[in-house]
């Protein structure tokens, strides 16, 4: 039987602060942050895409790790070491083969992220 473990989430991404971390940590102009605001919720779309995909292999653990180690980079680049360190628990135990609730830390990535999937440009 898997034991239910509750997990706190960090605070969900927002906006107005991946904006000002673009900003200040890149250098970058309003144009800039936005194309990376644009280019950050294309890349987690597909990379959680790629991650929930890999579920439904029967060889989940070397799919979901690679999906899992994007998603850590990417999280990473965008200022949210919180949220990445979820997916590092993903990609370690992929890599381990672990027992683990892989798709419910997903899905706690997709509400953590939802302020940035849901974007649309004013």
């Amino acid at each position: 039987m898997k034991k239910t473990i509750s997990y706190s989430n960090p605070p969900p991404v927002t906006i107005p602060v991946l904006r000002e971390h673009f900003r200040t940590t890149y250098t970058l102009d309003e144009a800039q942050v936005e194309l990376m605001i644009q280019s950050s919720q294309l890349s987690l779309e597909v990379t959680l895409s790629a991650a929930r995909e890999a579920l439904l292999k029967d060889d989940t653990c070397q799919p979901l790790a690679r999906a899992a180690h994007n998603l850590k980079g990417l999280l990473l680049n965008m200022g949210e070491e919180s949220w990445a360190q979820v997916a590092r628990q993903i990609e370690q135990a992929a890599i381990s083969n672990e027992e683990f609730d892989y798709a419910g830390h997903i899905d706690r990535l997709y509400v953590g992220v939802a302020a940035v999937m849901g974007y649309t440009p004013e």
